[in-house]
């Protein structure tokens, strides 16, 4: 069979295999003629395998409600609308929406305060919930295309102790934010202790109802309400945490195996090299660059909601800090929480940026090529890397790299 107009102009274009197969993207199960079929890989810093810890972390947070994170290759994976994960999600959005509509009924009663970050909060939760749902159905799709541009760029191998980096990088953020959740309820806890007569039951009911006093006001207390109501608000905790994570460890990851790239071009700097090799690597950054197309796709409203719920607990600390502070409990939680807070928006906008600068890495090498050596695969990887940029975005509004952060400060 000939094949198509479009497969040839690929083909003189030098495009990978991949772009030039049909669009798989809704309900394909067969195998598509040309296009690269993922191997299943052992190795431990494959993006599949980097993932299942970190997919398993968020499913306890009632978020990426999908199947198959066991399984040894990313076609494992499958979303369904029936299953217990995304039961357990329903029921916190549920929960969260519960006490949004209680921050609400207060603002009509009391008026708006500034200070008061439920309503905010609540909303973050819930958007975030849903996001990770709609990612949750993109997910298997994107890790497939992620295997293949590993097994395209199989002679480049694995990033090394990739898997180790990212559960680095999740440990730190979970321990940092549950010390922030312990010591916001530091103080409510001692003040419980000294106020009650040392009963549990006493010192529970006094911790519940003046920590969600503007759900107590509208209903009677019970046990059961307060510990649901702290494992609502516990668990829309971690999921502001865990957003920010993920955004981290996706650009992480994606960094990595742009950089072996990077590796693999200062080698030969000023070296003579053959056209086929401008080929192939233009061909391996041009996947990567795909890839990262898809990536900022399936996460930019993510990426958007992570850095608007982050400037705005930015804004409410800086507000608070205007009130003085005597207890010593609550000046250690608010130096602490400031700090942890600052410390993770600057991570979360630096290693989504050095997604960008990585991508300008080639750029030295390619300037480097000796003349006899210059042909036309390295004028054309040399104008992609410097017309073409390859950057994550929060849904368009904003390219994320490091002018942002000064722009964002300012």
């Amino acid at each position: 069979m000939k094949s198509s107009l479009f497969e040839r102009v690929c083909k003189v274009e030098g495009l990978p295999d991949f772009l030039t197969a049909p669009d798989t993207r809704r309900g394909f199960k067969g195998r598509v003629p040309g296009r690269i079929e993922p191997a299943p890989s052992d190795d431990p810093n494959s993006f599949h395998r980097c993932m299942r810890s970190v997919l398993i972390v968020g499913q306890c947070f009632s978020l990426m409600p999908i199947r198959g994170i066991s399984g040894g290759e990313a076609s494992s994976l499958r979303f369904r609308w029936f299953h217990w994960s995304l039961f357990y999600s329903s029921l916190v959005i549920f929960g969260c929406l519960f006490m949004l509509g209680v921050a609400v009924e207060k603002i009509f009663d009391k008026g708006f305060e500034f200070e008061d970050s439920s309503l905010f909060f609540m909303s973050m939760a819930i958007g975030a919930n849903l996001l990770f749902i709609q990612l949750a159905r993109n997910w298997p799709q994107l890790s497939l295309e992620w295997e293949r541009a590993e097994v395209s760029m199989k002679h480049h191998g694995y990033p090394r102790n990739l898997a180790i980096k990212l559960k680095v990088y999740m440990v730190v953020i979970l321990i940092g934010s549950t010390v922030e959740h312990l010591l916001a309820n530091l103080k409510r806890a001692l003040t419980s202790t000294r106020c009650t007569d040392g009963t549990l039951t006493d010192w529970m009911q006094y911790c519940f109802v003046t920590g969600y006093s503007q759900v107590f006001n509208y209903f009677s207390y019970s046990h059961w309400k307060g510990i649901a109501l702290f494992l609502i608000h516990l668990v829309a905790t971690y999921i502001w945490n865990y957003m920010d994570m993920f955004v981290i460890i996706l650009s992480i990851a994606l960094v990595e195996r742009f950089r072996l790239i990077s590796a693999k071009l200062r080698k030969v700097r000023g070296k003579r090299m053959p056209e086929s090799f401008w080929k192939q690597t233009r061909e391996d950054y041009n996947t990567l660059s795909y890839l990262c197309r898809n990536l900022d796709a399936a996460i930019s409203k993510l990426v958007l909601l992570s850095f608007t719920s982050n400037i705005y607990f930015i804004c409410l600390q800086l507000y608070n800090s205007i009130r003085p502070l005597n207890d010593p409990v609550d000046i250690v939680y608010f130096y602490y929480s400031f700090g942890y807070l600052l410390l993770r928006s600057v991570s979360v906008s630096l290693f989504a940026a050095s997604i960008y600068d990585e991508t300008k890495e080639p750029k030295a090498v390619l300037y480097s090529v000796p003349s006899e050596s210059f042909n036309i695969e390295v004028q054309r990887f040399l104008q992609q890397v410097t017309f073409d940029d390859v950057v994550l975005t929060g849904l368009n509004f904003f390219s994320i790299t490091r002018s942002l952060l000064l722009t964002v400060w300012s």
